[in-house]
């Protein structure tokens, strides 16, 4: 199985297989871009998404960055497939 971490902007490398992908479209993973409105799915957080991750099973979790890059190894290991829009955070604070 191949792991894909798509990621929309300029952002590190994180080893795994980078994929561009616009902010209108799923990208290379089929993972759909993330809005104001999705918050991190980890218990007692309810910050913005910017980390979606579809797992085997289907199910589709959502985390903030902070959250998202904590668990995505341990996510990628099982099979999940990630989309990590975290850039647009820094993109965010230089349009300010």
């Amino acid at each position: 199985m191949v792991v894909v971490l798509v990621t929309t902007g300029s952002a590190p490398s994180t080893g795994l297989l980078d994929a561009p992908a616009t902010a209108q479209t799923p990208g290379a993973t089929g993972l759909a871009p993330l809005t104001p409105f999705d918050r991190c799915d980890s218990p007692g957080c309810s910050s913005q998404a910017y980390v979606r991750a579809r797992l085997v099973s289907g199910l589709e979790l959502v985390f903030c960055g902070h959250h998202g890059h904590d668990l995505a190894p341990a996510l990628s290991a099982k099979g999940a497939v990630i989309r990590d829009d975290s850039h647009l955070l820094v993109e965010d604070r230089l349009r300010d």
